[in-house]
């Protein structure tokens, strides 16, 4: 795919003008590198093309014409992304990364009462235990998911 860095992060031409992104590694999505038999060009996974699509949908709203500024808006929308409950398992992809739901900037802003109440050492204390339920939370995310995709047949 022209335009990919050695690293596998698209370059700005590439995120502007196309639907077919290499999947953007801090999301934790891969990218398959199989080679379609019919046309012999690469091909990707539902999965990394469904994000690809989300995340671009969202850099469109966020720059309304300026599209050279996408590098500067990219970790907003993908803060965005990760912090969005999904409908087909209610969860966000940062919950079920570490049990826990983010702290958006707003509540920072604003001194919400979990800011308010914050201290590093319980934090570390309920990361921990938090961490230690993360496979059942994760387990419960996957029934919610074949339910919901049992629903659409």
């Amino acid at each position: 795919m022209s335009g990919v860095c050695a690293n596998d992060l698209p370059t700005g031409r590439e995120l502007e003008s196309s639907l077919q992104l290499v999947a953007i590694r801090p999301l934790g999505v891969g990218y398959s590198r199989a080679i379609s038999p019919s046309n012999g060009q690469p091909k990707s996974n539902g999965q990394a093309e469904a994000t690809n699509k989300a995340i671009l949908s969202g850099l469109k709203k966020r720059l309304e014409g300026a599209k050279g500024r996408w590098a500067e808006e990219l970790l907003s929308v993908l803060w965005a992304y990760r912090t969005t409950p999904r409908r087909s398992t209610g969860e966000t992809p940062f919950s079920l990364t570490y049990r826990a739901e983010a702290v958006i900037p707003a509540e920072v802003n604003l001194c919400s009462t979990r800011v308010a109440r914050f201290t590093s050492d319980e934090n570390e204390k309920l990361m921990v235990k938090e961490l230690n339920l993360l496979e059942k939370h994760r387990d419960v995310a996957a029934i919610r998911l074949a339910e919901y995709q049992q629903k659409l047949v």
